[in-house]
């Protein structure tokens, strides 16, 4: 029956009589227990998860020493802060945090499908649990864009390293397009390894 339930939602503009035949032929073929096939059905699963959902990626971390060095460029680039309320009332897209673990999530027989499929989104290897992410997920977005409104840009943060020159163009940018928005320089601390950030804007 359960088998039956998950072709149908699988497949549902088969026939009852072609769910049937599929449901027995998988039975015959004791495809539940074939170790090779359910690795294939995972990753085609993946695969078609991929093909489907779009993800922003955020996170609150403007400050920490290990998210600068690895996405800004060593410290070059800069950090745009979002009105999280405006993002998601445009995307329309789910909205939570990651989930750090030691082991992949696993899909139970019993589960249902768009469960599995959020729980393979959302979470990652706590090797990451430093970047404290947070993930908007859209369906049918996958490869797809967003404009972003400027009233959503409510911070920047420029990056230690980050040449004068950007800096002053950036501002001046901020200055016309964005007023409501604050900006920050940022210096590496000297006890610490962290981050420092000082309003400049």
């Amino acid at each position: 029956t359960k088998m039956f339930s998950m072709a149908k939602n699988e497949y549902p503009d088969w026939s009852e009589a072609k769910l049937i035949d599929y449901v027995y032929e998988y039975q015959r073929r004791n495809l539940l227990f074939d170790d090779a096939h359910l690795q294939q059905v995972y990753q085609q699963t993946v695969k078609d998860i991929e093909r489907v959902y779009g993800i922003f990626a955020l996170t609150t971390e403007e400050n920490n020493f290990l998210m600068w060095s690895h996405y800004s460029n060593s410290h070059k680039g800069f950090c745009i802060g979002f009105d999280t309320r405006i993002l998601w009332e445009i995307t329309k897209g789910g909205i939570g945090p990651v989930t750090y673990q030691k082991k992949l999530p696993t899909f139970s027989l019993f589960e249902n499908p768009m469960m599995f499929s959020h729980k393979l989104l959302s979470t990652k290897s706590d090797i990451w649990e430093y970047e404290n992410e947070f993930r908007i997920i859209k369906s049918g977005f996958s490869r797809k864009t967003i404009a972003i409104p400027p009233e959503s840009i409510v911070r920047i943060v420029f990056g230690c390293q980050m040449d004068n020159k950007t800096k002053f163009n950036i501002l001046d940018l901020v200055k016309t397009k964005l007023k409501a928005c604050l900006v920050f320089d940022s210096t590496l601390n000297y006890n610490e390894f962290k981050v420092d950030l000082m309003r400049i804007y």
